[in-house]
């Protein structure tokens, strides 16, 4: 439980560290190494994590809010719960991490690498994911509404019950994933690509389709821009 406030760890040591509910408020841990390190509880606000190494670390429902993530290796961490909201994630690496129920409204995830990735029930609302990549990640009842998301990669991605509602989603690669009652209702799919992916009770009432590819989709009661369902592709 140490408070360690405003605090200069630039390139610490601090692997295996027991840093549980530890006040990191504010602290520099630019280029730290805090793999494996136990951060449960931590309270990591607008601390700066620039390329830090958290591989394998535990934040599980740790403070991150306004935190700096850029270019952090965070491949294989526990962030269950974590609050990430307006964090700087750019460039991150995040392949399989576990970010089960983290809120990430606002944040920056420009070009984040998040492959794998669990991030069931996740919150994206308003969120920066342009030129993300999330192919094969677990994205179950993730709320997107107002994300940007243009350019990302999200090939493979399960995406059941996702919420994508006024998202920017123009030139997204969507290509075998799972979309089953996905909402893309007034989103902006331009340019996207969603070959092959399941559409069944889907929804894009309202959405711009302008040159989307809907190649062999595979579609049950999807609901097409005109409000109504239909079993065939009609795109």
């Amino acid at each position: 439980n140490a408070i360690l406030y405003n605090v200069d760890l630039t390139n610490a040591g601090l692997e295996f560290a027991d840093l549980t509910a530890a006040g990191l408020y504010d602290a520099d841990l630019t280029g730290a190494n805090l793999e494996y390190a136990d951060l449960t509880n931590a309270d990591l606000e607008q601390a700066d994590l620039t390329s830090a190494d958290l591989r394998h670390a535990d934040l599980y429902n740790a403070n991150l809010e306004q935190a700096d993530l850029g270019s952090a290796d965070l491949d294989q961490v526990n962030l269950r719960n974590a609050d990430l909201t307006n964090a700087d994630l750019r460039n991150a690496y995040l392949y399989s991490a576990d970010l089960t129920n983290a809120d990430l409204e606002y944040a920056d995830l420009t070009s984040a690498y998040l492959n794998y990735a669990d991030l069931t029930n996740a919150n994206f609302q308003d969120a920066d994911l342009t030129f993300a990549d999330l192919r094969y990640a677990y994205l179950t009842n993730a709320d997107f509404q107002g994300a940007d998301l243009a350019g990302a990669d999200l090939d493979y991605a399960d995406l059941t019950n996702a919420d994508f509602q006024d998202a920017d989603l123009t030139g997204v690669y969507l290509n075998y994933a799972d979309l089953t009652n996905a909402d893309f209702q007034d989103a902006d799919l331009e340019d996207a690509t969603l070959t092959e992916a399941d559409l069944k009770f889907a929804k894009f009432s309202g959405a711009t389709v302008t040159n989307t590819n809907f190649d062999d989709t595979y579609w049950h009661e999807t609901m097409w821009t005109d409000g109504a369902r239909y079993d065939t592709n009609q795109a």
